[in-house]
């Protein structure tokens, strides 16, 4: 069970839960050498390669919301990166 963010009201038990998003801010992911490991199949070992990186977005603020509110369009704030 939970408590709507914007209205309030409890969830009947077993409801599923909404997330609605309110608050997102850019993000830049850094290169980083050697991090993730893979099995070489020709060889049989294994081998470290790099994260390539890049950008997205995350969340901030994320809170949950009844079926009603959740259909509703809210507005999401984009913070500066």
């Amino acid at each position: 069970m939970y408590r709507c963010y914007f209205c309030g009201k409890n969830s009947q038990p077993c409801e599923k839960a909404n997330f609605v998003v309110l608050i997102r801010r850019h993000k830049i992911y850094p290169f980083r050498p050697g991090v993730n490991r893979v099995k070489d199949l020709e060889e049989n070992k294994w081998k470290f390669v790099p994260d390539e990186g890049g950008e997205g977005f995350e969340t901030v603020k994320e809170v949950i919301a009844c079926k009603e509110c959740a259909k509703i369009p809210h507005k999401i704030t984009m913070l500066p990166s």
